[in-house]
């Protein structure tokens, strides 16, 4: 496919060549295929590692393809082997064009549409207090007597449930062990204390709980814990229906009660004061909806625990998407790099950005810090 897309369309119009004119649109429409579209056409990440993979190959293969040419053609005339020289070295120019343009594009499309943009500025990147993200994602001020927490209606009667133990953050004093490496890993000569913090994948609540316990410990009554999470079960969770994990998703009326129990859980402790009110957020969306969201919003976090749902390509997705919007100096950061979805999409995008990547003793908690100067 990839000799055939190079030079078929070079080969010259004859008798015996009617097809040329039919070929080299059908080349123009493989090029495009195998990922060097043009500027309108999002690649995802994963694609866009791939195509650059592809280009690669393709200058490799030049000079082979050159002389297999030249070969076919011994018997034509001078001119016409000049000819296809010609368009062999324009092929060439090229696709090195295309590998450049690959090059300087960032990862992570972050256009949601152009719909959304028209007439949009997108403000300038900074970490929102509680109060500020409240208000733009529910669209109303925070009541300290009405709110998400006080006014849960609990129709499933879900009684609070904390004995999920997969959480890495659940024991005692974890997250304040987390909080003391991290800072070495940022190379601060204080203690870490992040401004804006993202959890991608919650579940039933029990890191963004320990995390806001921390901050309230630390007297950061105000620094937001997003939590985002359609609150739809993972993959695992749907398919392996005779194993426990099925049971976390609960369903009743054609629908998992994930959201309802992290919202029983929560509204338990901040209604019994072990949880400030002004921290845990939820967003049920997706990951890709929340990360566009934030961008278009120029919500900047310096702390991001991805914990979703750790399928290969999508783990990558996310990654490059939360570290394109992640604050300079702040840490992306995640669990189960023991599964092997989690390291191979943890390790291909730490390699292709030349990024360093730190690992717990246990080989489960990953860590990626965003260098202070700014990346495009």
């Amino acid at each position: 496919l990839t000799l055939l897309a190079l030079l078929m369309p070079c080969l010259p119009q004859s008798s015996s060549n009617r097809m040329a004119p039919r070929t080299c649109r059908w080349a123009v429409a493989s090029l495009a295929w195998l990922g060097f579209p043009s500027r309108s056409l999002g690649l995802d990440p994963a694609g866009l590692a791939a195509a650059a993979a592809a280009v690669d190959g393709e200058v490799g293969s030049l000079a082979e393809a050159e002389a297999r040419l030249a070969r076919a053609v011994a018997r034509a005339g001078v001119r016409e082997q000049r000819q296809l020289r010609k368009e062999l070295a324009r092929k060439e120019a090229e696709i090195e064009a295309l590998r450049r343009e690959l090059a300087r594009r960032p990862l992570g499309r972050m256009e949601p549409t152009q719909v959304a943009l028209q007439g949009h500025d997108i403000p300038s990147p900074r970490q929102p207090a509680f109060a500020e993200l409240h208000r733009e994602l529910y669209g109303r001020e925070w009541d300290d007597n009405d709110n998400i927490w006080t006014a849960f209606p609990n129709h499933y009667r879900k009684e609070p449930q904390f004995t999920y133990g997969n959480s890495p953050f659940w024991g005692a004093r974890k997250v304040r062990f987390f909080l003391a490496e991290a800072s070495k890993i940022l190379g601060l000569s204080k203690p870490w204390r992040p401004r804006f913090f993202v959890e991608v994948g919650t579940l039933y609540g029990m890191s963004a709980v320990r995390w806001a316990q921390e901050f309230d410990r630390l007297n950061l009554s105000n620094v937001p814990v997003l939590c985002v999470d359609p609150f739809t079960g993972d993959l695992n969770m749907w398919f392996n229906k005779r194993k426990p994990v099925w049971k976390l998703l609960d369903v009743q009326h054609a629908r998992p009660l994930i959201y309802e129990q992290f919202m029983a859980n929560v509204a338990s402790l901040v209604s019994s004061g072990r949880v400030a009110p002004t921290h845990i957020l939820p967003f049920p969306v997706t990951a890709i909806t929340a990360v566009r969201w934030l961008h278009l919003k120029g919500f900047h976090p310096d702390a991001v625990f991805l914990d979703s749902a750790h399928e290969v390509d999508e783990t990558y997705l996310e990654l490059a998407l939360f570290f394109r919007i992640l604050a300079p100096g702040g840490l992306l950061f995640g669990d189960d790099y023991q599964w092997p979805s989690v390291r191979f999409d943890v390790d291909r995008f730490v390699e292709y950005n030349r990024l360093l990547l730190h690992k717990d003793a246990h080989g489960r908690m990953w860590a990626i810090a965003k260098p202070r100067t700014t990346i495009p």
